[in-house]
Parts: structure tokens; sequence; C-alpha cells
């Protein structure tokens, strides 16, 4: 998002009229992006403390397989979010070495 902002003035205008906004609650855009990552994060703990108090065997093993299934689940969101962030930071170094070699060949045809 930093490269947007910095690239793009249209993001960059997007991004203070949505920091702007009174649903932000003075909040930054990438902080309310967040959100959704951390709420998935906190349901295998509230789950945890729920199995604490619970007695029945089968309600224990319904609870147990939620709290795998939450914890997967976040896991594979998780991966997913660092392979975007990799395949982000291989584009700008792709566009990096292009520009680079772009400048190298215009050098060699202006000598």
């Amino acid at each position: 998002m930093k490269n947007c902002q910095e690239e793009n003035v249209s993001f960059r205008e997007f991004m203070t009229w949505a920091e702007s906004q009174d649903a932000m609650k003075r909040q930054r855009l990438l902080d309310v992006l967040a959100h959704p990552m951390q709420r998935l994060t906190r349901y295998s703990l509230l789950l945890k403390a729920v199995l604490k108090y619970t007695i029945e065997d089968i309600k224990r093993d319904i609870i147990q397989d939620m709290i795998a299934r939450s914890e997967e689940a976040a896991r594979d969101v998780d991966e997913t979010l660092k392979n975007h962030d990799s395949q982000n930071e291989l584009n700008q170094t792709l566009k990096e070495l292009s520009f680079s070699g772009k400048l190298r060949s215009d050098n060699k045809k202006n000598k």
C-alpha cells in the first residue's frame, strides 16, 4: 500500500478521503484492514476458553473440532497473505530489474 500511495495520486487521494471518514474513528486504513485477520485469530482463543467450562464429552469434541478448524483457517489466511506479500516483492524486484536493464541498454545506444 505504501508503494501505491507514493506512486498513484488517485490512490493517495482515496486514502486521505477514507481515513477522514467518521466511521474510521481516526484509524489508518491499513489498521482497519487488519481487523478481520485479528478477529479470525481470536476465535480459537474464545473457543478454548469455552472448552475449559464444557463438561459433556460430545460437546467438548465438537468444540475441539471447531478450534482445529479455526486455527487452520487462520493459518490458511496467514499463508495466503504471506504469498501475496512475496508476490508483490517479486513483482517490485522484477520491475526494478527491467528498469535497470532498460537504462543499461539506453546507455549503450547513446554511446
